[in-house]
């Protein structure tokens, strides 16, 4: 996937966006950061211990819940989104008479380095990284952290191997013009999408009932403690395919589904029906994962990989919204004025420095350091400590959130400030750079200016600015 917006070309004149996705992408890293800090520093399991006591909660405010449970769960909206943006822009191009193998080699060079990348930020410099152990406990681990972490896939490595998954089959499908075959092209992923699903449960069982692959008498897979003590081939290919994060079963249905969406957005025309008819597959999500688990399967929380019952839910509901907003923004021709409200610009700037924001958790440590200096006395909380806040002081964990997110917010003006220098998102253009032997002119940091041109799915109803 590409992290720069659907309309970032080679040598821009005009950028060409579509605020939809920008705005998703910026609201996904914001959701993800937040939530982020909120599991580090609130009790969970303290919270849900009393569950009876909870039920009794007045009925609004377990809808409340219920519904901040449901989005804070929605682990693969980024990568969903992400997959949106790259197959539109791929496509976009090939249209533009781009050579596909070209586009594919950028794909697989950007997926590459941003695996290799992920390793690093995970390992090394993440919050549960060597250096962000190190900084919390005042301690060097020699590298024991990296080498658990090198195992697990996440969120970043997700991303990067569905861009060259996705690079491939886009290349097979856009050569010698067959990007007109677009019936064709969408039967292809549906096919694909309705593939992984299936085959997930498959391949859960697969692996809890193997014992030559995994000692399923001991416990149920997949299990995070037998991945700390089998650092092995075997045991990094298990965490690929289903394992304790984002695995490629189920999450590569998201991908599938966004590079989907994509396809039908990079349409010069695309009838408003076909956003009808992407919501009721959205609906049908939704309601499947309902029937499985009226019919017994099980419902996880926030256990990673999740159920494919809940799986379900969560991946309807992103669709639905996705199909809401564009019908709500793009088809009304609200594009320019809709980017231009505040609390907009806010989620784009975001947006632009996702992967950097994504990648430096470890910031968080500094103004919950701060935190800890000014109101350990009165609060009585190092704000240090992981699930320091229990139930009953949610006003202490609103605040140390409002701060430490205010923090990040402060971080994100100072890249846009300085042109995005030191960026991850720089770093990734650099590294193409170094393939390509040209100087890539992508980093736009100007993108909430005036200058955009906004696309509107329905010209004839384009609206100037008020």
């Amino acid at each position: 996937m590409k992290l720069q917006s659907p309309s970032s070309e080679e040598a821009p004149t005009i950028p060409r966006r579509l605020v939809t996705l920008d705005f998703l992408r910026g609201v996904a890293i914001f959701g993800m950061t937040l939530f982020h800090i909120l599991f580090k520093m609130y009790d969970i399991e303290g919270f849900m211990a009393n569950q009876e006591e909870i039920l009794n909660f007045p009925i609004v405010l377990l809808i409340i819940m219920g519904l901040f449970a449901y989005l804070g769960s929605w682990y693969g909206f980024f990568l969903f989104i992400s997959s949106v943006v790259n197959s539109y822009t791929f496509i976009r191009k090939a249209k533009t008479d781009v050579i596909p193998s070209k586009l594919l080699f950028k794909q697989i060079t950007t997926g590459v380095a941003l695996i290799i990348l992920a390793y690093f930020i995970e390992g090394i410099l993440g919050y549960y990284g060597d250096i962000g152990y190190s900084i919390r406990r005042l301690e060097w681990t020699n590298f024991a952290y990296f080498k658990v972490e090198i195992l697990w896939f996440q969120t970043l490595q997700i991303i990067g191997i569905c861009l060259v998954i996705n690079g491939v089959l886009l290349y097979l499908l856009m050569r010698n013009n067959g990007f007109e075959k677009v019936i064709r092209n969408i039967v292809i992923f549906a096919c694909l999408i309705l593939f992984v699903l299936v085959l997930t449960p498959f391949i859960s069982n697969w692996i809890s009932n193997s014992t030559w692959l995994y000692p399923s008498e001991e416990t149920s897979w997949p299990d995070i403690e037998f991945v700390y003590h089998n650092r092995s081939a075997r045991t990094w290919f298990l965490t690929i395919i289903n394992g304790p994060k984002q695995p490629l079963f189920p999450y590569l249905a998201s991908s599938f589904m966004g590079s989907l969406i994509g396809m039908l957005l990079a349409e010069p025309k695309l009838p408003k029906r076909k956003l009808l008819w992407l919501s009721l597959v959205g609906i049908l999500y939704i309601a499947a994962g309902v029937i499985l688990i009226v019919l017994g399967l099980p419902f996880t929380f926030l256990e990673q990989p999740p159920a494919i019952t809940t799986y379900l839910l969560r991946l309807g509901g992103q669709v639905c919204l996705l199909m809401a907003l564009l019908a709500l923004i793009e088809y009304r021709g609200e594009g320019k004025i809709f980017a231009n409200r505040r609390i907009v610009k806010f989620f784009r700037r975001w947006s632009i420095l996702s992967l950097t924001i994504y990648s430096l958790q470890i910031l968080e440590l500094l103004p919950r350091w701060i935190l800890s200096l000014i109101l350990q006395k009165q609060s009585g909380y190092d704000f240090m400590e992981e699930g320091i806040i229990g139930r009953g002081q949610e006003l202490w964990m609103f605040l140390a959130i409002t701060y430490i997110l205010l923090f990040y917010e402060l971080v994100v003006r100072l890249f846009i400030q300085f042109k995005m220098k030191g960026s991850f998102e720089w770093l990734l253009v650099k590294l193409q750079n170094l393939f390509k032997g040209v100087k890539s002119s992508k980093i736009v940091s100007d993108l909430l200016g005036d200058e955009i041109q906004w696309i509107n799915f329905n010209n004839s109803k384009v609206k100037e600015k008020r």
